[in-house]
């Protein structure tokens, strides 16, 4: 799933998230200037756009892993359940795809509905290492509730237009 998204550890988040509002408002969708994978290198356009992170605890415990590159235990670690937690459940990415999309019809971008609608789709096929790994460290962590936050107020917005 090709998503623009910003990774942060600061539990403050709504100028990140109102920045990608503004966007949707614009008619605009992200882009990643330097993408480079196997079989593409260069600019990535017109992705949906989402904010993904986790606290000051949860990065001190990754970063001994991260320098010592043991990229077997990169890939157990308990990070990348929350990062793919945050895509999967209601709380986090997805909400924000949903939120993301629901904005961008209200603003008259549906073009932009769709895109996000189609990545929400996606993110709710990656079930596997969710499973596997259930998290309960998502409700402690600030940064996840910061998000949960602000999408919770955007949406009470929506529905009261």
């Amino acid at each position: 799933m090709a998503l623009g998204i910003d990774i942060t550890f600061n539990p403050v988040l709504d100028k990140k998230l109102e920045l990608i509002v503004s966007r949707i408002k614009r008619g605009e969708l992200a882009r990643v200037k330097y993408f480079k994978s196997p079989s593409l290198r260069g600019e990535l356009q017109q992705m949906p756009e989402v904010v993904v992170g986790a606290d000051q605890k949860m990065v001190e415990q990754l970063v001994p892993v991260w320098l010592a590159r043991d990229t077997r235990t990169l890939a157990e670690h308990s990070m990348q359940i929350i990062m793919l937690e945050e895509m999967r459940r209601q709380e986090e990415m997805r909400r924000q795809l949903e939120v993301f999309a629901a904005y961008a019809r209200a603003a008259g971008q549906p073009a932009i509905a769709e895109t996000y609608e189609t990545g929400l789709a996606i993110a709710n096929k990656k079930e596997g290492l969710r499973k596997r790994n259930p998290l309960e460290a998502l409700k402690n962590d600030q940064v996840f509730f910061g998000i949960y936050l602000y999408l919770k107020r955007l949406r009470e917005k929506l529905k009261k237009k």
